[in-house]
């Protein structure tokens, strides 16, 4: 390593050191498990063995490689995917083997940005954040109106419900997409790569909403990630992905001091998350 890329990567360690001033939350109870799970996609092994506990109040991020399964722990959470083997719970109920018509209460408590924020082009702002009002009979029109102006609110862009997804830059249509998962009061908000593909500014603006939307609606939230600057700005707890398990779960702060390998080359930038 160059002295300049040395010195630069000491900025940046001195950055996100700053950042870990955040008081340590006391750490509420289990609220999702994932205990023994493994997952293949034919002859790929994603997990093997992987297990975490998330904990009620909590922002926990989970880092790792591109390809190495993290948007594939959010969507075997939601039961998008099924494991192969192991058990997941969710608000102390049984995930795994659960039908379709099962899922949908605890679905309905779990909001998901997803990546690109994933917005039905044919449907202007309005129509995308009321979709899951509509499709779980919610309210009135008049309530659902209520409802999606609030939530646009919340994240900062109030009077857009006539715009269409094509007149939105990306940094608004995340905006819009996280609007549309705290539509239905969720317990639990998914981040899957709320950053990528962003400039800095709006980088920085998503970070502050979801810690603003943690702070504000109580929730619990999981960050999917390969952005450390992002993972260090938001989160209480950070959780590594690698080798096909969560090698280590530790608060922001303890990063420094951990004794894994693993962390100690992350900390020292001789892993890539790229």
């Amino acid at each position: 390593m160059s002295e300049g890329t040395r010195q630069y990567e000491d900025r940046r360690q001195a950055e996100r050191r700053s950042r870990d001033r955040r008081s340590r939350k006391e750490p509420g109870p289990p609220l999702i498990v994932f205990e023994d799970v493994w997952k293949a996609f034919g002859p790929v092994k994603i997990y093997e063995g992987l297990n975490l506990t998330i904990r009620k109040g909590e922002t926990i991020t989970i880092v790792g490689g591109s390809g190495t399964g993290k948007s594939v722990l959010l969507k075997c959470l939601l039961r998008l995917l099924t494991v192969d083997r192991g058990n997941i719970t969710a608000f102390g109920e049984q995930v795994t083997g659960r039908s379709e018509r099962e899922m949908l209460p605890i679905r309905r408590r779990i909001g998901m940005l997803f990546q690109g924020a994933a917005l039905f082009d044919s449907l202007n702002t309005f129509e995308n954040v009321a979709y899951p009002l509509r499709q779980h009979k919610w309210g009135t029109d008049a309530e659902i109106r209520e409802r999606v102006g609030w939530c646009l609110e919340q994240v900062n862009m109030p009077g857009i419900e006539h715009k269409w997804p094509s007149e939105l830059s990306g940094g608004m249509k995340k905006r819009v997409g996280l609007a549309r998962a705290i539509a239905m009061e969720p317990e639990v908000i998914l981040y899957d790569e709320p950053t990528t593909g962003l400039d800095p500014t709006n980088v920085r603006k998503i970070d502050a909403l979801i810690l603003a939307l943690q702070e504000r609606l109580q929730v619990t939230s999981v960050v999917v990630t390969h952005d450390m600057d992002s993972a260090f700005r938001v989160s209480d707890r950070i959780a590594m992905l690698w080798q096909r398990r969560i090698d280590w779960v530790g608060y922001t702060d303890e990063v420094w001091e951990a004794e894994n390998p693993i962390v100690r080359n992350f900390v020292n930038g001789e892993i890539s998350w790229e």
